[in-house]
């Protein structure tokens, strides 16, 4: 499984994650790191943890204070210089001042995280092995997945349509069919209109 967006971080796609979570963040750090062979500038005691990561994994990634930011870099919980390639931590207002497009993360189920950059349109789900992200499969349960398609993959249906399509597949009472559906919802599988229409994601 390849990952578009881990593959061009730092690269072609120079990000600013919101939220911070810290222990992703500080694996898409790395890879940036990793991907473009600069440098980390870390907030202490969060240039200890990336210490620590890099040891463990035998990179070769320099990490320095806050104190000695350059003009190019990863930035962790530091304010970034005029061209960061990665930041995490620091609130930015405007990202786009920086060259960045803004990154969301979100933790979607146990330890498989959603990333998505709105903007472009982009999304993609990764995992952690021993802090470096790595692509994962969605966390879509594929049988209420399959049963929902049938009804809306051309174009958006109504939340109650789907809620019972659900109940009837399963054999499950519509609060428990609309729980599943919510949860496929909040796990970014399906998405919800303002009108109440549900749709199949686009991954």
């Amino acid at each position: 499984m390849t990952s578009k967006l881990l593959t061009g971080l730092g690269r072609s796609f120079r990000v600013y994650v919101k939220p911070p979570l810290q222990r992703i963040s500080i694996g898409l750090g790395l890879l940036a790191a990793k991907n473009t062979g600069s440098t980390i500038y870390a907030a202490s005691p969060i240039r200890q943890i990336v210490s620590l990561a890099i040891d463990s994994l035998g990179l070769e990634i320099d990490v320095r204070s806050c104190d000695d930011a350059e003009a190019e870099g990863v930035f962790l919980w530091c304010t970034p210089s005029s061209r960061p390639l990665f930041v995490a931590g620091p609130e930015i207002r405007r990202p786009s001042k920086y060259g960045l497009e803004r990154m969301t993360v979100k933790r979607v189920h146990d330890d498989v995280y959603m990333l998505a950059i709105p903007r472009i349109g982009l999304r993609e789900y990764v995992t952690l092995n021993n802090y470096l992200p790595v692509p994962a499969e969605p966390p879509c349960r594929k049988d209420v997945m399959e049963a929902i398609a049938v009804i809306a993959e051309e174009s958006p249906v109504n939340l109650r349509d789907v809620v019972d399509i659900v109940a009837s597949t399963l054999g499950v009472k519509r609060g428990e069919a609309r729980r599943l559906v919510l949860k496929l919802v909040d796990r970014g599988c399906l998405e919800v209109n303002a009108d109440g229409m549900v749709k199949i994601a686009e991954y």
